[in-house]
């Protein structure tokens, strides 16, 4: 994968030279490994971010899928990584140091999660958050019947009727106005 993080910078860099946006007020939404994704770039571009919102996250920096290589690059270097899932991992270098984002961070896990823990990995990332003094403001959103999909966060019109799917429903028609209102509060105008 090698994805370089400074591909997010000159995305956010481009955004912010729209004449419509307010440069000092943007925000980031991450769903799954775009939370890995959202979360790498508030820690390593050199820019003012307002808002960090990660659906399903991780905690851990994951390598690329399938396995053999790093998925996220910085500087042209590999960035340490595993091949595992979160929320445990033995090398202090492959968690997602967040107490340094210096903005507030809506977090959002599945306790039915087949994808990946991301509640666990979610609890972990708020819990190092709120040791900093920039956690203060954050939210843990938390679904203990919900799947991964209910990281897509636009509540749906129509939905199977399983469990699951009630669950990943009900999920995102209490998270989505959650984040709309996250930013909104985070996002001055």
């Amino acid at each position: 994968m090698d994805i370089p993080l400074e591909y997010f910078g000159a995305a956010i860099a481009w955004l912010k030279a729209q004449p419509e946006v307010d440069a000092e007020q943007v925000g980031l939404l991450g769903i799954s490994r775009g939370s890995e994704a959202a979360l790498l770039a508030a820690l390593t571009i050199n820019t003012k971010i307002a808002a960090v919102v990660c659906a399903m996250p991780s905690n851990v920096v994951v390598g690329s899928w399938p396995p053999g290589s790093a998925a996220w690059t910085w500087k042209g270097k590999p960035l340490p990584h595993v091949c595992h899932h979160g929320p445990h991992a033995a090398d202090p270098l492959v968690h997602l140091p967040v107490e340094r984002i210096d903005a507030p961070v809506l977090l959002i896990g599945a306790g039915n999660d087949a994808v990946w823990p991301s509640s666990d990995m979610a609890t972990a990332l708020y819990a190092r958050r709120r040791l900093s003094v920039w956690g203060k403001r954050d939210v843990l959103l938390q679904y203990p019947n919900a799947s991964h999909r209910s990281g897509r966060l636009v509540p749906a019109t129509w939905e199977p009727d399983n469990p699951t799917a009630t669950a990943d429903a009900a999920a995102r028609r209490d998270a989505w106005p959650r984040v709309l209102k996250f930013f909104n509060d985070n996002l001055q105008r």
